[in-house]
């Protein structure tokens, strides 16, 4: 397995949070309750699964994944997005630099937003784990492809509780936390992570669906998406059929684990992390999301 470069960090989350607080133009999470179902899965909703290869290019991977899943889950036609395009812009954002040296999911997302440059096809720039090319600016028809697609806005998510709520209505939330590493770290081949080595370095992932207790685990857990190969095997059967939108890449290994609630609150206790979800592509998904104070969302319908 390559060695990957630590793609994510706190200070890449600050800064990203910052510069979406002064832009003003995000959503928050609608505080009216949503009657949650005991369990949801968003994983029949991929495209593909995604590999890094030997570049810290997570955060863009899993704006990319968190795209192509809610186009899916929201009744698009959702296509593979050009990962070069939005980490090129991604780090214009951070003020320049080399995808490949890591990013913010936030910052990915804005670049699929209005206030960014929109989605692109995949095939008309390739992504590579080369950093050479990953640096460079993509081709201008690449541009003008993604003028046609765009994310309204990005969601700030507070919490996990807000995390399913949104993934239970087709929006899964992109994440950055302090990965951990060692012989129990979340790159083990395990269906169901129960706990963890110290964290190393940061990485990026997406959150795609939950379980109460007693439904696949004695715990509540989570279910993130991964883009260091199909390291995983799939639930048992017997739990599988209890994951309403569960479906593994195949019958023998999957990019997605599960993780117990209780490790991945402490695993986010060990540095500040980072959640961030978007709305839908042409408005506000009603009843889930709700315009930050003063944003001017004054062309978004409501879905």
């Amino acid at each position: 397995m390559p060695t990957f470069v630590p793609g994510w960090s706190p200070h890449f989350a600050a800064r990203a949070a910052a510069r979406l607080d002064a832009s003003g133009r995000f959503c928050t999470v609608a505080p009216m309750p949503k009657t949650l179902p005991p369990v949801w899965s968003l994983s029949k909703y991929r495209i593909n699964y995604y590999m890094q290869g030997d570049a810290g290019s997570c955060w863009l991977h899993a704006a990319k994944q968190l795209a192509e899943v809610m186009g899916n889950a929201l009744n698009y036609a959702a296509f593979p997005v050009c990962r070069r395009l939005i980490g090129y812009e991604g780090k214009q954002l951070e003020g320049g630099g080399n995808p490949s040296d890591g990013g913010s999911p936030t910052d990915a997302i804005v670049t699929m937003t209005p206030a960014g440059v929109g989605m692109a096809h995949e095939y008309l720039a390739p992504y590579t784990d080369d950093a050479r090319v990953l640096g460079l600016k993509p081709p201008a028809n690449v541009y003008a492809d993604a003028a046609h697609s765009h994310i309204l806005a990005p969601v700030k998510v507070a919490n996990l509780d807000q995390a399913k709520r949104l993934i239970a209505s087709g929006h899964p939330v992109a994440n950055g936390i302090w990965w951990p590493e060692g012989s129990d770290g979340w790159d083990s081949p395990q269906a169901i992570m129960r706990g963890f080595s110290q964290g190393e370095m940061g990485h990026a992932l997406l959150l795609i669906g939950f379980a109460a207790a007693g439904i696949i685990d004695a715990e509540p857990c989570i279910q993130l998406d991964n883009w260091h190969g199909l390291l995983y095997p799939p639930l048992t059967p017997a739990q599988a059929i209890r994951v309403p939108g569960y479906n593994p890449i195949n019958d023998q290994a999957t990019s997605d684990f599960w993780v117990t609630e209780t490790a991945y609150l402490e695993v986010c206790r060990q540095a500040p992390p980072e959640h961030v979800s978007a709305t839908d592509f042409n408005g506000l998904a009603n009843g889930i999301v709700v315009p930050n104070p003063g944003a001017d969302f004054s062309n978004a319908f409501v879905v």
